[in-house]
């Protein structure tokens, strides 16, 4: 797997991020560029070519990379597109991996659009955890991504009434949802254990008086040492 690598373009003005299957274009270009490769043979340049009718104002992939048509789909959606470093910690991954991880990624913010997520990459998974505060404590969700499954995850969860018993975990707090297929995200009870999170979430937030901040994503942690891929 190819390692992704941030740096200028020479003489073009802008950035290139790449990754195996992957190029993300960031900054302003009128012609073609080349973009900084990492592999098992070392450091190269890859021509890429700029659509028909130029750049735009999105980010541009790889058009042979799967992460393209889900970043649009996202758009399509109503869903603001994932940032290019979370795009970066989930390269790793592999690629039904990452559809999985973003299609939970794309149930969250479709039913809580509002919401701000805080991203860790982290030692055993990377993980999004979702709220209205960008604190940890009144997160009402997450997503953890796992080499061969995605766990939706309530970070309130053992407080929360699940009549039909689909939460797992034994902790304190913590409960999750494991998500092997697109599919298991199609289900209505799950939506209303979200939605229920989610007015815990804000009752939290309210009996302390922090207040509700601008939608954002933002990365929180990268930790050095990992057990991930």
């Amino acid at each position: 797997m190819w390692r992704m690598r941030l740096g200028p373009i020479p003489g073009k003005g802008g950035t290139a991020i790449v990754t195996y299957k992957l190029i993300l274009y960031i900054g302003t270009l009128s012609d073609g560029f080349r973009a900084r490769r990492w592999g098992s043979k070392g450091l190269g340049w890859v021509p890429f070519e700029p659509p028909a009718g130029g750049w735009g104002k999105s980010v541009r992939m790889h058009p042979t990379g799967m992460p393209a048509r889900l970043g649009q789909e996202a758009v399509n959606m109503g869903v603001r597109a994932p940032i290019p470093e979370l795009l970066e910690f989930l390269s790793a991954y592999d690629e039904k991996i990452v559809e999985l991880a973003l299609a939970a990624r794309r149930f969250v913010l479709t039913l809580v659009p509002g919401a701000t997520e805080a991203i860790y990459d982290a030692y055993n998974a990377v993980a999004v955890g979702y709220s209205f505060t960008g604190r940890l404590k009144e997160s009402f969700c997450h997503v953890a991504v796992y080499p061969k499954h995605v766990n939706l995850g309530f970070n309130h969860g053992a407080e929360l009434a699940d009549p039909k018993g689909i939460l797992q975990g034994t902790g304190k707090q913590v409960r999750h949802v494991t998500i092997r297929k697109a599919a298991d995200l199609n289900n209505d009870y799950l939506r209303g254990l979200v939605r229920t999170a989610v007015k815990k979430s804000k009752e939290l937030a309210a009996s302390g008086e922090v207040p509700e901040i601008k939608p954002q994503s933002v990365v929180q942690a990268i930790y050095a040492k990992k057990r991930r891929p």
